[in-house]
């Protein structure tokens, strides 16, 4: 495909002025984020501390690595002082938005250890110690306990009590002990959630458990959010849930659709003709998942019920994980078989999917140019996404959580899971909703911009049930992207679509590790992950395969035998009734009659006549 001069133009400009607006608006909502202690010196650290202060060999222990973020507190710091306050009010008070997790467990014991290390310095923040009811601890009173935990904050802290108010004390008794809890609330610190009388007010807490002689538990500095604000929040996200559950059966209706159509175009030449790399698609995508869920392994552990061993809990998430990489793989292939069958008779659509590459070439100057193609809309997307989030922060009130860079550290490599993430929704989502999706809708009214505005919709308010309030600006955001893809994909066809959308979604996975503080191989990786469409498109530039035709039709004998009457037929030109070639085609394809037969004998005709 020939790109004119004033196209690359246009789209240099527009990617360029994308940059801009995504750097000035959205930028320091990902420069901020420091994970200068790794995973591996995290669990050091925690190791070491359950060792010197409970005298309790981890290597007695399972033990499960991730890193956890304080939504509420982030959710409702941004809602009511704003991103940029909230990172002041972050400095300010030493206050944690992420912190590593390690859990140490054993099977069929209550018994546990959780340890929360601050990224960014490697102090221990957060200490659990799960024991059972009925275990024993010596006997001593209120007032032992408040001083043992008064001690305690000083010397690990140096906590000044000046700056803070007793704000709980009480007891609870068991068989064998009484826990004392006492929580101190730092001064002058009170973020109300409205200005309505009585809405609530956020307090920076630290709290703390004692149980005997030893300190239960504690957690410094944690955001003690108003109840009202809380409750706004799972309003919104059920909300979010239902709108998504609406969408959501929209796109099984599509599903359905492309399974039925598969069934009944099962001798379609174009769908017999990429079965193969449909199915080399689907095993890679299959492989994909298994790695996907082996490298977020740390994530299932850290979930895990002791009431259970540990062989069972490995079954039956090894079934889970079958399944729904199974099923996903499947919800792959289908529209992506049913695309092509229904894609060769859509005269009206210029861009089809991946027949015309897999006959052809997919190393070529021209799929070079598409490549770059791609990072230029994927620029272009980040702008559309920060100006929608602007306005949306302007005057709707909408807010955002940064759910992926927990997700992200926990992985073993997470350059792996950006990788995979990206590769798994550009590949399903744009099978799905660009390609087949526009072509079935354009089958069903008739109108390629309906079909198109239609898919965009059922693409983007299936995602409102991200972390994105109000609900409902989520899936208008995600449908003006889905917007922009289609006409991508209506100009420039399947391949730009995929590398745009794989690199927006990476880029988000990425950029936290790439602009924040990070360790030098997640910085590195997750850049290489950015960089991989680029590389293969050099390689495609330097390689660049001529394109010549592969015979990659293999007609079965009623194929061959509808082909030979087609050919008898239009070689009378006394049986074309005076119409066009083009009017011909387009009333054999009305017939039901395959697209790719009806262009060899088109073909046929045409070298006959030459």
């Amino acid at each position: 495909m020939i790109i004119k001069k004033n196209v690359w133009i246009g789209f240099l400009c527009f990617a360029m002025i994308g940059s801009f607006i995504w750097f000035e608006t959205s930028y320091k909502q990902i420069s901020f984020l420091n994970l200068s202690v790794t995973k591996k010196q995290a669990l050091t650290i925690a190791q070491n501390y359950i060792h010197t202060k409970h005298n309790v060999n981890s290597d007695e222990f399972t033990h499960a690595v991730i890193l956890r973020s304080r939504n509420d507190a982030d959710r409702f710091l941004q809602r009511t002082i704003g991103f940029d306050k909230e990172i002041d009010f972050i400095k300010e008070n030493d206050f944690n938005l992420f912190y590593w997790a390690i859990r140490f467990f054993k099977e069929n014991q209550k018994e546990e250890f959780f340890v929360g290390i601050n990224p960014k310095n490697g102090e221990v923040i957060l200490f659990n110690h799960v024991i059972l009811d009925t275990d024993k601890r010596a006997s001593i009173n209120l007032e032992t306990s408040k001083k043992l935990a008064q001690q305690f904050l000083r010397k690990t802290f140096n906590f000044n009590f000046k700056n803070y108010t007793l704000k709980e004390e009480s007891t609870e008794k068991y068989d064998n002990r009484t826990d004392y809890y006492f929580s101190w609330q730092k001064n002058n610190i009170e973020i109300p959630w409205s200005n309505e009388k009585d809405s609530g007010t956020a307090k920076l807490i630290t709290k703390l458990t004692v149980s005997g002689n030893e300190i239960l538990s504690f957690q410094r500095n944690t955001l003690d959010i108003p109840d009202r604000f809380s409750r706004m929040i799972e309003n919104s996200k059920q909300s979010g849930r239902i709108l998504t559950a609406l969408f959501v059966m929209l796109y099984f209706l599509m599903l359905m659709m492309s399974v039925y159509l598969v069934i009944i175009q099962k001798n379609s030449t174009a769908m017999h003709a990429t079965k193969k790399f449909y199915i080399k698609m689907l095993g890679f995508v299959f492989i994909l998942m298994i790695i996907f869920n082996l490298n977020n392994i740390q994530n299932f552990l850290f979930d895990y019920s002791t009431a259970s061993t540990l062989k069972v809990f490995f079954f039956e998430l090894s079934l889970y994980l079958l399944i729904s990489a199974s099923f996903f793989a499947f919800t792959l292939i289908q529209p992506g078989l049913a695309g092509e069958a229904i894609a060769e008779s859509n005269q009206g659509i210029k861009q089809k999917g991946f027949l015309d590459y897999i006959s052809s070439k997919f190393l070529s100057k021209d799929v070079f140019s598409l490549v770059v193609l791609g990072y230029l809309s994927a620029l272009i997307m980040l702008g559309i996404q920060s100006t929608a989030f602007y306005f949306g922060h302007q005057f709707f009130n909408v807010w955002t959580e940064r759910m992926q860079i927990p997700q992200l550290s926990s992985a073993f490599w997470p350059f792996l899971t950006v990788f995979i993430i990206a590769v798994r929704a550009s590949l399903s989502e744009e099978i799905m909703f660009r390609f087949f999706g526009i072509h079935i809708g354009t089958k069903i009214f008739k109108n390629v911009i309906v079909a198109a505005i239609l898919s965009s919709i059922i693409w983007g308010f299936g995602h409102t049930h991200y972390p994105i309030f109000p609900a409902w600006f989520r899936g208008l955001e995600v449908s003006l992207l889905g917007f922009f893809l289609s006409f991508i994909y209506l100009r420039f066809g399947i391949i730009p679509v995929i590398i745009c959308h794989y690199l927006f979604d990476a880029f988000w996975g990425a950029s936290g590790f790439i602009f924040g503080k990070s360790h030098p191989f997640d910085f590195a990786t997750c850049l290489l992950v950015l960089l991989l469409p680029f590389i293969w498109g050099i390689a495609a530039f330097f390689i660049n395969r001529k394109k010549t035709k592969k015979n990659i039709f293999k007609l079965d004998p009623n194929q061959e035998y509808n082909l030979r009457i087609l050919k008898t037929f239009l070689h009378d030109s006394e049986n074309w009734d005076q119409k066009s070639i083009e009017q011909i085609k387009n009333h054999l394809l009305t017939c039901g009659w395959d697209a790719i037969i009806i262009n060899q004998a088109v073909d046929d005709i045409k070298n006959t006549t030459n």
